[in-house]
């Protein structure tokens, strides 16, 4: 009931939709248990009236349920956490061990083995699930791990996934004032674009015609607003300025959305309002299933390690969540596992979405 309702039914095509209603809180617990016997572990997060967090676990369509102490997981600890987080995990590389000092006390006792997809509240959901703390590691670490904005919105979203048209295309603006990050990126892509026929757009606007596309990869500049928060603009190294919603109009019904933009995956949480906003939820806004995406500045390596190996497994049978573990490990083995490059790149939406042409064995 807590988690973020305010977006629409994926897959819409005229008119959005809004969510089914949860008549009871059964509801919720018949969807967490149809899911998490879907091959994935399915983990809820919320806080309490006494300002504790409790997770619920779903594993295999059984339930457990644990109240954290407040010395595993501080809520006033997260909420300062919000003020510099996770922004500043993408442009600070002079402080030693930022991000095991600042979540030590954004932990979880346990959390289960295997694929797990996070339905957080609105609050929590601010905290990427890659870096959830268990003990000294990091969730993402160890396991696949996925965010969804609710569980409504997931059902939905296995039920009812976009029909695509196959198309796949990558957009890297180049113009002529292009600075040297882009073709850099470009350059070294271009290999594992054309191994797996993902056409390259190399336009100074965005696409007109990425719509109901499998697979759009996006690189750009993304820009804060001058607070540190809320996710506001897209640019390129040359005039291009625009706004995230207008690239995520551009995305309609798109089946996966790859973001090589700073920030790309952030959210914030609207301020008296049970619901977030950022570029990866005003993608899934536009009835995508799932982005991929750094909630904090991205490292221009990273796009370059992580996509081969993404494209590799994603394409040929793996679900989202589990390519994009691949992938990361393989970030981790060629740049070390500084989590700021190893788990910068997290799955927000359906974790099971899989290429087109596997996608009909399931939903």
């Amino acid at each position: 009931m807590l988690t973020d309702r305010a977006i629409p039914a994926p897959g819409w095509q005229i008119t959005s939709k809004p969510l089914p209603g949860l008549e009871k809180i059964e509801d919720a617990a018949d969807i967490a248990r149809g899911v998490s016997q879907e091959g994935i572990s399915v983990v809820l997060l919320g806080t309490d009236t006494e300002q504790r967090l409790t997770r619920i676990d779903w594993v295999d369509g059984h339930e457990s349920v644990t109240k954290e102490a407040s010395d595993v997981f501080s809520v006033s600890d997260y909420r300062d956490w919000t003020s510099e987080f996770p922004f500043r995990y993408g442009i600070d590389e002079k402080t030693v061990n930022l991000f095991y000092n600042t979540t030590d006390r954004l932990r979880v006792t346990d959390m289960p083995d295997g694929p797990v997809v996070v339905v957080a509240d609105a609050e929590l959901q601010q905290l990427p699930s890659n870096i959830i703390r268990i003990g000294d590691d990091f969730a993402g670490q160890k396991r696949p791990m996925a965010s969804a904005p609710s569980l409504s919105w997931l059902k939905a979203a296995r039920a009812n996934p976009p029909a695509t048209n196959g198309r796949m295309v990558a957009w890297i603006s180049q113009e002529d004032r292009l600075g040297e990050t882009f073709v850099a990126i470009a350059a070294r892509i271009s290999e594992a674009l054309e191994k797996h026929g993902i056409g390259l757009d190399t336009g100074p606007v965005i696409p007109r015609n990425l719509a109901e596309s499998e697979l759009v990869i996006v690189t750009a500049h993304g820009g804060l607003g001058l607070d540190g928060r809320f996710f506001q603009r897209v640019s390129d190294e040359g005039r291009l300025v625009t706004t995230g919603r207008e690239l995520a109009a551009s995305l309609r019904n798109v089946g996966v959305v790859v973001l090589f933009v700073c920030s790309g995956g952030r959210a914030d949480k609207v301020p008296d309002a049970v619901t977030t906003t950022g570029l990866a939820k005003a993608i899934l806004d536009q009835g995508c299933s799932a982005v991929v995406a750094s909630p904090w500045p991205l490292d221009s390596v990273v796009t370059y390690q992580w996509l081969p190996t993404f494209l590799a497994n994603w394409m040929t049978g793996m679900t989202l969540i589990e390519a994009n573990f691949l992938a990361n490990q393989h970030v981790a083995k060629a740049l070390g596992a500084e989590p700021a490059k190893a788990l910068a790149m997290h799955v927000y939406g359906d974790p099971l979405r899989l290429h087109r042409s596997k996608s009909k064995e399931v939903g």
